[in-house]
Order: structure tokens, then sequence, then C-alpha cells
């Protein structure tokens, strides 16, 4: 460039005036675009002059800030090593411990999950064996089962104490009637505690089991929310569906009916309930009438003519009370055709479908009695019944095929909240005599008869017919298969479950 020298630190152009300029090295603003046209165009140095100084400037500014910072914290950070080495010394046995705490409280809380798991195993397998008296061997085995594989040489020792041994575990039980308790208590040597003067650490575990039955479903079928409910639908004076030969006779409770009431003499027997009836219109309940051409029926309690009758038949139809139309007593059937003659012996069954077959059931010493086991082809006298003796000499549950004649006079009488079952799947049934009977009685194609003056049913017939041949006979409607307890054999499956 002409009028330039090229010097140590930059470029120097002379000036007309003989003054010099000097410009920064290219070699260190070789990146300034406003440097390269400096020195190609010379006469652009005015608009660039300030632009590539100020820049440079900047930038020197900036370098040597950025410098200056980097010193002051370079020197901050040296003067806190030694608070951290200070403060790394101080923590560090706390962190020891608290590591040496994790690790046996860690091994603690496993040992008390294994000890958990047994318990709760243990219990629910001791709790079904509560009635036989087998519930401590239970445990033990199940305790064994699940523990051995863990510590196999574990020692297994009744007690209600935290042994001193870290190989003994000792296991309590608790036995109620439905219930079982199972306590475990273990202990676990310490490691790390050792050095604070703790050795072993205590590890407890518990379970309790109840015993219950799921409830089995009772028949809840319509026809036995009645006193009486039959089915016979003749409305002729020779085949009624209700037939009472005498007077003084009272049912309390509602009836059903397909067919008509028939009564014997004059209008003294008494209804406290309703009729529903499923008798046509052409047809009427009563089936007679009285001397001055009254119907005879029943009288209320008070004394006056009979009158509350319901058209079943407008919204049901007729009563169906067949066993295959009504699931609850098919279902209750079946379960005691599919009972164990164990079973029915100790619950008090007696079950035969064999057809053509008819039965008398009497406890009276001149009287006869079915085998209880095996409930086979004979009916033996008292004398042959295996020393069986009177009290004993009964049923809660009679289902045969053919008639039904019982005579329990001698067996003990139901309890408040028991009762007789008795069903002729395909024959008739007539009861006792002249004695309170807690019943239900069911005989889909059959008569039920009723003998005996002052013979009392309290709960439910259900058959085509129903003869009721003396006075003074009452029968109290009361559904007994809407109860909870009583009838043998339908607790249902044992269940046991853990209670938290």
């Amino acid at each position: 460039m002409k009028g330039a020298v090229k010097t140590e630190h930059g470029i120097a152009l002379r000036m007309p005036n003989g003054e010099s300029m000097n410009f920064i090295s290219l070699e260190h603003s070789v990146s300034s675009p406003c440097a390269r046209t400096l020195l190609t165009y010379p006469c652009c140095r005015q608009s660039c002059d300030g632009a590539a100084l100020g820049g440079r400037t900047a930038i020197l500014e900036k370098t040597i800030g950025f410098r200056k910072e980097g010193a002051d914290m370079k020197r901050h950070w040296s003067g806190q090593q030694g608070a951290i080495l200070v403060l790394t010394a101080f923590l560090l046995p706390f962190i020891i411990a608290f590591t040496g705490m994790a690790v046996d409280f860690g091994s603690a809380y496993v040992r008390r999950s294994q000890l958990q798991n047994a318990a709760d195993a243990a219990v629910l397998a001791g709790a079904y064996h509560l009635d036989d008296g087998k519930a401590d061997d239970i445990v033990l085995q199940y305790l064994k089962t699940n523990l051995d594989p863990h510590f196999t040489k574990y020692s297994y020792e009744k007690g209600d104490d935290f042994p001193d041994k870290f190989e003994t575990l000792n296991y309590h039980t608790d036995k109620q009637k439905d219930e079982l308790d199972v306590t475990l208590r273990s202990s676990v040597e310490a490691s790390f505690l050792k050095l604070f003067d703790i050795n072993t650490i205590p590890v407890y575990a518990a379970a309790k089991a109840k015993v219950s039955k799921e409830k089995e479903s009772l028949p809840a079928d319509d026809m036995f929310n009645y006193a009486i409910t039959v089915a016979n639908k003749s409305y002729e004076t020779g085949n009624p569906s209700i037939f009472m030969v005498s007077s003084g006779m009272t049912v309390k409770g509602n009836i059903l009916t397909n067919g008509s009431i028939l009564f014997w003499n004059d209008r003294v027997n008494t209804l406290d309930g309703k009729i529903y009836s499923a008798v046509p219109l052409n047809k009427q309940v009563w089936s007679n009438k009285a001397w001055d051409n009254k119907p005879l029926a029943f009288a209320t309690p008070d004394g006056k003519t009979f009158t509350d009758i319901h058209d079943y038949n407008k919204n049901n139809g007729t009563a169906d009370i067949s066993i295959d139309s009504n699931n609850g007593i098919e279902k209750m059937i079946h379960n005691y055709r599919d009972m164990a003659i164990k079973d029915r012996e100790k619950e008090h069954v007696y079950y035969d479908d064999r057809p053509n077959k008819d039965y008398n059931f009497s406890s009276s010493h001149a009287g006869v009695y079915p085998d209880l086991c095996p409930q086979g082809d004979t009916i033996v006298s008292i004398d042959d019944a295996g020393g069986i003796p009177p009290e004993n000499r009964y049923y809660r549950v009679i289902i045969v095929s053919g008639n039904i004649n019982a005579s329990f006079e001698h067996s003990p009488p139901p309890k408040d909240n028991e009762y007789l079952v008795l069903i002729s799947l395909h024959g008739s049934i007539t009861v006792p005599n002249d004695i309170p009977l807690n019943a239900m009685i069911y005989a889909p194609e059959g008569t039920v008869t009723i003998n005996g003056n002052a013979a009392h049913v309290r709960g439910g017939i259900v058959a085509q017919t129903l003869y009721m041949s003396s006075g003074g006979q009452t029968i109290t409607g009361y559904n007994f298969f809407k109860e909870e307890s009583g009838l043998p054999g339908t607790s249902g499956e044992k269940k046991v479950s853990l209670i938290k």
C-alpha cells in the first residue's frame, strides 16, 4: 500500500501532511471485515476505524472480565476446602451408624415377613381342625413346612416369650369355638447394633382366623309363604281342595287354593288371615251350603262370616306346587339326596327316593323305626333298632318317594328354632296325633292328613289336598325356610378367613 509502512504491531500510513496513523495488526484482527476493507479500500477507513477498534476493545474487556471472575472463584473454593473436610469428618460416624442400622433392621424386616407368611398359612390350616382337636398339630406342621427352607436349624417350642436363642421359634395358639390365634416370636442377631450393646432384635408375627359356614339358600318359593297351599282344582263337593270334617278348627295365616273349601258342619271353623283363590269366576270357593242356603264358610276371629277373598288368578294364575317349577325346594331335595349316609345319620336325616315304598315313623316302644345306617330296605322293630334310645329315635328331615305315616310321641320335641321337614315326592303324608309340631310339610302329588284332636301344626302345608279329621285342630302359618338356622344339613361349606 502506497505510503504504508509495516511496523512491529501493525501498519502505519503516512498522511499527506506528514502525519502517520497506526492500525492494528492483521495477524490479530484478520477476522474483522472492516480490517480487510481498510487494507483494500483506504477510502473506507473513516467508517471502519471506529467499528474495528471498538470491537477489539470489547473483546479484550470481556476476556479480561472472565479471567478476573475465574480467578475470584478459584480463590473462593480454595478457601472452602478446609471446611468441607471438617464437615465430612463430623458426619461420617452418623452415616456409618445409619447404614448399619438399616442393615440390621432390614434383616429383622425380612425375618418378620417370613414369620407372618408362615403364621397366616398355619392359622388358616389349623382353623379347619378346631372341631376335631388337631389344630395344634396342623399349626406346627405348616410352620415347619414354610420356615424350614429358610431356617434349617430352627427349633419350635411352645411359648409366649421371645426366645433367647436365635435358632428358636416360640409359637402360641389360642383356640376358641370358631376362632384360632397363632403368635410367633423370634430373635434376629444384630451386627452393627452390637457396638451399642444391642445383641438381638425381637421379631413378632400374629395371625387370627375365623371359621364360618356359608349359608345355603333355603327354599324361597312363594308357596311356602302361606299357612296352607293346595293345588287341587276340583270344585265339586265330593273332592274339595280343603276338607274340614269337624268343628272348632282354626287356621292362623293365609290360604292359597286352586279349588274349593268344604265344611262338613255349620260355620264354626275360624280363619285369622286371608284367602287367595284361583277359582274361576263361574265357580265359588265354598263348595256346600247350610240349611238356610247360605254358603258354609270360615268365620272371622270376632265371629263374623269370612269374606276376605282375593283373586289370585288375576295376577298369578294358578298355584304350581310341582318340584320342577320351584327351584328352592328342588335344590334342597337334591342336596339331601347327595348327602353321605353317615352325614344323614349325624344330622337326623332320612332320605329314600325308591318308588313304591311306604314308611311308618314311630318312636314308641310298640311301633317301628327305620334303620339309621345303612338306610336300607327294612323297617325294623324297636327291639332290633341297634340299641338306639327312644329319646334319639327321631328325624329332622324325612324325604321319601311313597306315603309317610309319622308319629313321634316319644321323641324330643323340636326347640323353638328347630322344625321337622316332611316330604313325600309322590305320595301322601299323615302327621302325628295330638302333639304340637313345628313342621314344613310338602306333598306335591298327594294329600296331607291331620289326625287327632287338639293337634297343632306350626309351619306350612303344601299339598294337592288337605284333610283335617278332628275338632280342635290348629294350623299356624310360619315359613321356617326363612330362618337362618334350625334345618339340619343346610349350614353350607366350612369357610375359614383371616381377621386383620
